[in-house]
């Protein structure tokens, strides 16, 4: 789900420019008659709710598994695929599918509770 709204902020004015319906940000615009700042505001904020879940969670699966032989191999593998994600941001910020429409999304100034 994090992946997905990730991919709505980013892909937010490409889905305007291309008329697409299948982003939360412009259905929460929709549905909620919300701005376009509220609306992101929100989507980031549920965003941020789920990677501090998503960290929780994480913590309890190690200790749970501290004492198994495979801890490190899901470490590993857990960080590879966080690797993967971060990554993936700055390619998507750098595709031309995304850069075509002109876009830089800053939230530098948008604060989260």
């Amino acid at each position: 789900m994090k992946a997905a709204m990730k991919n709505d902020v980013i892909g937010l004015r490409k889905d305007i420019a291309t008329d697409e319906n299948a982003n939360t940000i412009l259905h929460r615009i929709k549905q909620t008659k919300a701005t376009e700042e509220k609306a992101i505001y929100d989507v980031m904020k549920r965003h941020n709710e789920l990677i501090t879940d998503y960290v929780y969670l994480k913590q309890k699966l190690f200790k749970q598994f501290e004492n198994h032989a495979g801890l490190l191999a899901l470490k590993n593998y857990i960080e590879f695929i966080e690797k993967y994600e971060y990554g993936a941001v700055f390619c998507q910020l750098q595709s031309p599918r995304y850069t075509k429409f002109n876009q830089c999304f800053q939230l530098v100034n948008l604060k989260f509770k």
